[in-house]
């Protein structure tokens, strides 16, 4: 018979439990960067698709992921990317090099390109945030295909090491950013020629 009013008593305070609001998600984006510190192009400088950033597939998700040990990701607890990593890396990447080449010196990849420019392809194979190190790690592989009949395609590979200060999603995001600024000067060098 006591048992019944205890239930009765505690019911309540189990629905309660359940019925708290859930901790707030954090939604990340890649920084922001100022305006082009050029606005046009010099005739000289051709032009250039930009195609979308690949990135390895586990980071093909919503939420933020870091490489916890060599074979193992955890995520970030309550942070969530605001759109996917690939599209925010592939934007980012067209404005850092706009800054560098001048906003008539590349477009997105629905663009036409000229005769002395072509694409522009990059490959994150790694793009790590290792908290052991406080470091997150790239390995890009990138390629410029001309679009002129003759010219051969350059490629190569990069590796990209940015401090992750605070270690939290948000530093992790910022330093993304700056490694992705950081691959973008030196593709504008090459895309020069």
């Amino acid at each position: 018979m006591m048992r019944r009013p205890l239930l009765c008593l505690l019911l309540p305070l189990a629905l309660a439990g359940c019925a708290s609001a859930p901790p707030a998600t954090t939604l990340l984006a890649l920084p922001s960067l100022s305006a082009p510190t050029t606005s046009t192009t010099a005739p000289a400088t051709p032009l250039w698709a930009v195609r979308r950033v690949k990135i390895p597939e586990y980071l093909q998700a919503t939420q933020v992921r870091y490489r916890d040990t060599d074979s193992t990701l955890a995520e970030w607890p309550q942070a969530r990317w605001a759109e996917r990593l690939e599209i925010g890396l592939s934007r980012h990447l067209l404005q850092s090099l706009q800054a560098q080449l001048g906003t008539g010196a590349v477009c997105e990849s629905v663009c036409s390109t000229s005769a002395d420019g072509g694409e522009l392809v990059v490959d994150y194979l790694s793009l790590d945030y290792r908290p052991a190190t406080g470091m997150l790690q790239a390995q890009v592989s990138w390629r410029l295909i001309p679009a002129a009949a003759g010219k051969a395609p350059r490629s190569g590979q990069l590796q990209l090491s940015e401090a992750v200060n605070p270690a939290s999603a948000a530093g992790q995001a910022a330093a993304m950013g700056r490694l992705n600024a950081a691959l973008a000067q030196q593709l504008a060098a090459l895309m020069r020629f």
